[in-house]
């Protein structure tokens, strides 16, 4: 016998928001809030850090703004051959050419 369940969109809902990690924070008289210690670390933003944050309807997502140049330059491969300033220039002008 096979059983069937109906789920409603409520339930539904709340199924996801019960996987999710949930965190809470109070907002400030200055309107600020502290980003739980764990989900800085799990995000890697240090003290200090920018984040952005996007209005979705009655949510507020938090993303944070990695873009640290010493960062960037980790992630990086290095080159396999190096350009001088005059062959950089060179391709740049000669770009529009072929």
């Amino acid at each position: 016998m096979i059983s069937l369940y109906i789920i409603t969109f409520y339930s539904l809902i709340k199924l996801f928001i019960s996987m999710l990690n949930k965190y809470h924070s109070k907002v400030t008289t200055k309107g600020q809030i502290t980003i739980p210690t764990t989900v800085r670390q799990n995000l890697n933003i240090p003290s200090g850090s920018r984040v952005e944050l996007i209005q979705q309807d009655n949510y507020v997502i938090v993303v944070p703004i990695n873009n640290s140049i010493s960062k960037l330059k980790k992630s990086l491969p290095k080159p396999i051959k190096t350009l001088s300033c005059e062959e950089i220039n060179n391709i740049i002008s000669n770009r529009g050419i072929q």
